[in-house]
Formats: structure tokens, sequence, C-alpha cells
């Protein structure tokens, strides 16, 4: 595998990773919407591993710009940056519904 096609790879894993992390978020939302906080937690726990993921495949990408092995920054790169950024933004959006719906069930409102 060339290093041109393995960092395409990271991308690729990164833009998945990132993906997933917000389809998990969303639905932790929607879970704590409907005070099934038990699954809502399970969902948050998706969303930390595939934030991880994602996190493991950015951090890999830039040792190896750092080092200069690095094929130079494509558009595809930059989406999938995009994605993480987005994953970790949904993953804190959602851990904070969690809470509010959780402090307003045990408020019966």
């Amino acid at each position: 595998m060339t290093m041109a096609q393995s960092s395409a790879d990271e991308m690729m894993t990164l833009i998945t990773a990132g993906a997933n992390a917000r389809d998990a978020a969303v639905a932790a939302m929607a879970a704590s919407r409907a005070g099934k906080f038990a699954q809502a937690e399970k969902r948050l726990k998706l969303v930390a591993g595939f934030v991880q993921q994602a996190q493991d495949a950015h951090n890999h990408l830039l040792t190896l710009e750092a080092r200069g092995e690095l094929p130079q920054v494509k558009l595809l790169l930059v989406h999938a940056e995009n994605y993480l950024t987005n994953a970790t933004t949904m993953q804190a959006v959602a851990t904070e519904f969690q809470a509010v719906y959780q402090r307003l069930a045990a408020a019966n409102i």
C-alpha cells in the first residue's frame, strides 16, 4: 500500500467515524427527549468511541504531515476534518441535552 493510499484510508476512517459519531449523538438526543436515559447513555458511549476513532486517524495524519510524509493537502482531508469537528460538537451538545432532559424529568417537567 502506498503512503498516498494509506493517507486516503485514514481520511475515509475520519469521515466514517465522524459521521457515525454524529448519527449516534442525534440518536442519543432523541432517546433523552423520549426519557429513555439508559438508551441515551449507551448512544453517548458509542459517540465517544467513534470520536476517539476519528481523533486517532486525525492524529496519525497530523504525525505524517509533521514528518513531511503526507502528500499535499487535498479537499478530502478538509472534508474529513469537517466531520471530526461536527462529531465533537455533536458529542458536547448531546451530552448537555442528556443532562437537561434528566433534570426536567427529575422535576416532573
